[in-house]
């Protein structure tokens, strides 16, 4: 359906902004055939260099995993849908493991749950799964707020206190997560920044006459709040950290 449009529009199409999921994943493909210059939010494959605008979702997963080891998180999650193109997940999900190995802790420690959307009550659901087959970790990374908003109301269900017993942080940065209870710690992603600097590099690839173009990134910041109340020395530290090393 979106390929008879693009057949439609012709001429006068300067280009497609393109958010990717699993039914449109070929769609940079068959614009390229089209020559229809395109941008994707994310990367349109894994490792992709071209065409997309995003966050700088490995550093802040790198960090995350730096302050977990840090503070003396021995048996962490990660509360995820699929690592697929067209999401950060990915990056957030190697950025943490890089930081959670560099600061010496085993990789074994890390409990990988997968959800099949991101969705608040699939995010429930599979942590109250996991907890009630593995016992609580001591924190979760999740990929969105949603599934750490369905993390929280699990822990209230199974009587762990967050973030005494279980500290969560999401990461997606939707203004709920400031009004949760508690309130939540975020790794921000800049959605309005990242789709003003897609449709700009759209828009200079039309105007230039080119169909590719240098990925661009965007600032993630971590923003803390009770759910996981990172003390200001280790955030500090830890970013001065991976500063350092990049």
């Amino acid at each position: 359906k979106v390929l008879e449009k693009v057949d439609q529009a012709g001429d006068t199409l300067a280009g497609c902004l393109c958010f990717l999921t699993d039914a449109v994943a070929g769609l940079p493909d068959e614009l390229d055939r089209r020559n229809v210059p395109w941008v994707t939010v994310n990367r349109s494959k894994e490792h992709a260099s071209h065409n997309f605008v995003t966050h700088e979702a490995f550093r802040g997963g790198r960090l995350i995993g730096r302050c977990f080891a840090r503070m003396g998180y021995e048996r962490v999650a990660i509360l995820s849908n699929a690592l697929g193109a067209g999401a950060s997940t990915g990056d957030k999900f190697h950025g943490f493991m890089d930081g959670w190995v560099e600061a010496g802790m085993p990789s074994r420690n890390v409990d990988f749950i997968h959800c099949v959307t991101g969705y608040e009550d699939v995010g429930h659901d599979a942590f109250l799964a996991h907890v009630k087959k593995f016992g609580p970790p001591r924190a979760v990374f999740a990929a969105g707020d949603f599934l750490a908003l369905g993390a929280i109301r699990a822990c209230r269900e199974l009587g762990l206190a967050v973030p005494e017993q279980v500290a969560i942080i999401g990461s997606t940065g939707l203004e709920i997560a400031a009004y949760s209870h508690p309130s939540m710690t975020v790794l921000d992603t800049p959605m309005e920044q990242i789709g003003a600097d897609a449709a700009q590099m759209l828009l200079e690839m039309a105007r230039e006459g080119v169909r590719r173009m240098s990925g661009r990134y965007a600032m993630a910041n971590l923003t803390i709040r009770e759910s996981c109340p990172i003390p200001a020395d280790v955030l500090e530290h830890e970013q001065a950290e991976i500063d350092r090393s990049s």
